[in-house]
């Protein structure tokens, strides 16, 4: 009987910390396993002078996450922004999904595909297809993990491709907890240019039975960047 509570234990433990994120824009080697659901809610602020609130945003976006194998999985998000002095408003839906190669450590570092399809409020606005690279590798309790992204309008009259990256380097110093930095940027078309945004900053991760918690902040670098992005994300294995 002991046996059987102890493995009912470590089941519920897995499966609650199936897609626990240490980074907050970084995507590391992770699917939600096979039949089981996640709800996840992410809060972004964007700062873009600190000091005044002109062009500052609350982004907020709530995911429902199905492992539909142990190695792929589908989300559905849902957008809600909030800009200075205003209320909520509907930005728009996500779909994603996720596919890994195998279990860790079958390749010199593990590789994962992501496809995205966003679709905004304002229909006016073309559909948006996203891709990324995920590579990854873990050597003990320290981990390193890198997106390569990819993102292009739907419409024939677009500007052109948007390109960015993550990447996350992180140590788990205890299972509730995971401690990190990231660096994450887009190189966006703008007037015939490319503006680049880059950012940096720490990132930490916090586990309990059945609820994740991680929160991130980055310092802008460069003219184009906002002063500071902070994102919470809050997981809950349903």
């Amino acid at each position: 009987m002991r046996s059987i509570i102890v493995a009912a234990i470590v089941l519920t433990s897995t499966a609650a910390f199936a897609d626990r994120r240490a980074y907050v824009n970084t995507y590391e080697y992770l699917t939600n396993p096979r039949g089981t659901i996640e709800l996840e809610t992410y809060s972004t602020f964007r700062d873009a002078n600190l000091a005044t609130s002109v062009g500052d945003q609350w982004n907020h976006m709530f995911e429902l996450e199905y492992g539909i194998t142990d190695h792929w999985d589908v989300s559905l998000y849902q957008v809600v922004v909030q800009d200075p002095g205003k209320g909520l408003a509907y930005d728009g839906f996500k779909l994603r999904t996720r596919y890994r190669f195998g279990e860790r450590g079958l390749f010199l570092v593990d590789p994962e595909l992501y496809l995205e399809v966003i679709r905004t409020a304002n229909f006016a606005k073309p559909w948006k297809v996203e891709g990324k690279v995920i590579l990854a590798k873990s050597f003990g309790a320290f981990n390193v993990s890198t997106n390569l992204i990819y993102e292009q309008n739907a419409s024939f009259k677009s500007v052109g491709p948007e390109f960015g990256y993550a990447v996350g380097a992180g140590w788990e110093y205890s299972p509730a907890l995971k401690l990190g930095l990231e660096a994450f940027g887009t190189f966006e078309p703008e007037d015939g240019a490319i503006e680049a945004k880059n950012f940096v900053g720490p990132v930490v991760s916090f586990a309990g039975k059945s609820i994740w918690f991680a929160i991130g902040a980055g310092a802008g670098i460069g003219e184009h960047s906002e002063s500071l992005r902070v994102r919470s994300i809050l997981g809950i294995g349903l």
